[in-house]
């Protein structure tokens, strides 16, 4: 190109707006960032989006505004970290202002001072939940339990010497306390609103027969005659009661009476006692007949040549037993032990006797039972049942008796029948006064066969139901030596090895385990 005109462009002038983030300086005749950001001219248009390169916080609060947790995100070459004070002011401004965590955004601060983040969402404000108040509720000044656990000294024996089911009071004896519902707390959401709580409800008086609020204390209740006292369908109710200071025997006679009975000494064989409320004996029960409505406490045994008989709807508490029969609606429980004894409970039993619990006899349980130890060293025969309803094994016994007797009296009419049969179907006919015991029997040996698939129906029906072994068991504490026989519904086994420590025995896939 040399020696050749190189000719000039022209200049054009272009037009320059100022934007955001620019700043027009006269004096260096140039354009000068006023933000941190990204430049940009476009359209004539130069400015600089802002950009920060500071750490940031996002607040996040849910609905129920019952806490704030915060995102942070670091920040960016020469930009800032976050700070407690920035994080407080983003908290604010998010309507944070109530249950800050100080003691986690500290830690926060501090990690964040040595470069960690952390990188998950932390909760950085709790709110204080609402605290509803208790209701009200009513303290018994006396004993409730029927089911009485007798006191264990330091080796082990238990009795019932110091126990009592059957309690008096005297008129105008408090016999109960109210005590009122609580107030309740407010709580207040993370963003300082106050959040309502629910006050207790107060309780109603459970006042019975014989029973009122004292006139000059409205959270006492008080006796308003002599009497026994205890609580029926969840009301306190004081009645009148027999007490026989010494034995029931030919000085007393039988006794019946619709409340409850306190003996002070024995009741002795050949008698009877019929008791609509509670029995409590004082001494032993020998071969008697005992029948309560309530529960039953003897606060030594029940012994005899196996002629005694104790049936209850409560609970049955006996020091010891030898020989006799105990049918129970409620739980029993046996301070020593019992000896060639028949027990039925539609709950639990629970013998506590040490070296010796159970040991000859026939033991069943609906829910459970608990012993010490079970059988002896002469290997009597010893059974301990659970899962069985003794209600309804009682009706099927009724019904196969039934069985018996209605099958008994078909065959008897059959026989009949078939000697009339033969003849008529020898000469097709029959005199009228046969012909006439000849369809009386046919409609009376008819009306037996259904009265019989009648009563087989609910015999299948009472079988399929009187047993409940999904949840029954036999605990074993110390040991059971053989002779015993674990049975569990239509399961047994019998024990031919001593088994030592604890155990429990329950069903497990159609089968007795003991683990």
């Amino acid at each position: 190109v040399f020696g050749t005109e190189i000719i000039p462009e022209d200049h054009h002038k272009i037009e320059v707006k100022v934007g955001d983030g620019v700043v027009f300086d006269p004096k260096k005749c140039g354009y000068l960032a006023d933000a941190d950001g990204v430049a940009y001219f476009c359209e004539h248009r130069l400015g600089v989006v802002p950009l920060s390169f500071d750490g940031s916080v996002d607040v996040t609060i849910p609905p129920d505004c019952m806490s704030a947790s915060i995102t942070l995100h670091k920040h960016v070459d020469s930009g800032k970290a976050p700070t407690d004070e920035t994080i407080r002011k983003e908290l604010l401004a998010a309507g944070v202002k109530s249950g800050i965590l100080d003691d986690v955004l500290k830690k926060i601060c501090t990690d964040i001072l040595i470069g960690h983040y952390p990188d998950h969402p932390v909760v950085i404000a709790k709110g204080t939940p609402p605290l509803n108040g208790t209701d009200g509720r009513v303290d018994f000044l006396f004993a409730t339990d029927t089911s009485l656990k007798p006191a264990v000294d330091e080796h082990g024996n238990a009795d019932f010497k110091h126990l009592s089911i059957v309690q008096t009071v005297s008129i105008g004896t408090p016999v109960a306390k109210l005590i009122p519902p609580g107030k309740g707390t407010p709580g207040m959401s993370v963003k300082g609103e106050a959040i309502k709580a629910t006050d207790g409800s107060p309780v109603l008086p459970p006042t019975g027969p014989n029973t009122r609020v004292s006139a000059t204390d409205p959270t006492v209740i008080e006796s308003l005659a002599d009497g026994n006292i205890k609580i029926t369908n969840n009301v306190i109710d004081i009645s009148e009661g027999l007490v026989v200071k010494g034995c029931v025997d030919f000085a007393t006679g039988n006794i019946s009476y619709g409340k409850s009975v306190v003996i002070g000494e024995d009741v002795k064989s050949g008698f009877s006692i019929v008791c609509g409320g509670d029995l409590q004996v004082g001494g032993t029960i020998e071969d008697a007949t005992i029948k309560t409505e309530g529960s039953i406490l003897c606060h030594y045994g029940f012994i005899g040549q196996g002629h005694g008989f104790i049936t209850a709807k409560g609970d049955v508490n006996l020091g010891f037993m030898k020989n006799q029969t105990v049918r129970c609606d409620g739980n029993v429980t046996i301070a020593k032990e019992a000896l060639n004894a028949t027990i039925f409970s539609l709950k639990s039993i629970n013998i506590l006797g040490q070296n010796l619990s159970v040991a000859g006899g026939h033991i069943t349980a609906k829910e459970s039972i608990h012993l010490k130890t079970a059988g002896n060293e002469a290997g009597t025969k010893t059974i301990i049942e659970v899962g069985l309803d003794y209600t309804l094994l009682d009706e099927k016994h009724k019904l196969e008796a039934q069985l018996t007797e209605f099958t008994e009296n078909r065959r008897k009419l059959l026989e009949t029948f078939q000697r009339y049969d033969r003849i008529f179907k020898l000469k097709h006919n029959l005199p009228p006064p046969d012909m006439v015991m000849y369809n009386k029997l046919h409609t009376a040996i008819t009306a037996f066969s259904q009265q019989i698939d009648m009563l087989e129906h609910q015999k299948e029906e009472i079988h399929k139901k009187m047993h409940d072994i999904e949840n029954a068991y036999i605990r074993i504490d110390r040991c059971a030596l053989p002779g015993t026989i674990f049975r569990i519904g239509e399961h047994q086994v019998l024990l031919k090895e001593t088994l030592n420590s604890q155990k429990t025995i329950r069903i497990h896939n159609f089968g007795i385990v003991i683990e």
